[in-house]
């Protein structure tokens, strides 16, 4: 995927929310990068994960996770690639972003990392 790239917006709602794990922050910056000339990102699952080097199902969690809490719509459409869109008003305003820690599945790597920094203390 060719683009020019001059860095990545993260709102710092979003970098200092304990709401979001780090990978969720930074699929949202690139998807908000990827979406500045057509308005959507139509970026493979595949894309995501060879990029934050994790798998397509942690992609497709994610994914789930940050539709649920309304930061972005997965338009599917059969024959095409997926157009996922930012919701603009909870990625550019601090509007409903909690301050407590949104969870996670226990087998993702952030989560298996932050685990082995508690045992080693």
């Amino acid at each position: 995927m060719k683009r020019e790239f001059t860095g990545v917006f993260i709102p710092a709602h979003i970098w200092t929310s304990k709401e979001l794990i780090p990978a969720e922050k930074m699929i949202l910056g690139e998807i908000d990068a990827l979406s500045k000339t057509r308005g959507y990102c139509d970026a493979s699952r595949a894309h995501f994960a060879e990029w934050l080097s994790c798998t397509v199902q942690n992609i497709t969690y994610y994914f789930e996770k940050l539709e649920r809490l309304g930061f972005i719509k997965v338009e599917k459409t059969p024959g095409y690639r997926s157009k996922i869109r930012l919701i603009s008003e909870r990625f550019y305003t601090e509007e409903g972003v909690s301050p407590t820690y949104g969870g996670g599945k226990r087998d993702l790597p952030e989560i298996k990392d932050k685990e082995k920094k508690k045992e080693k203390d």
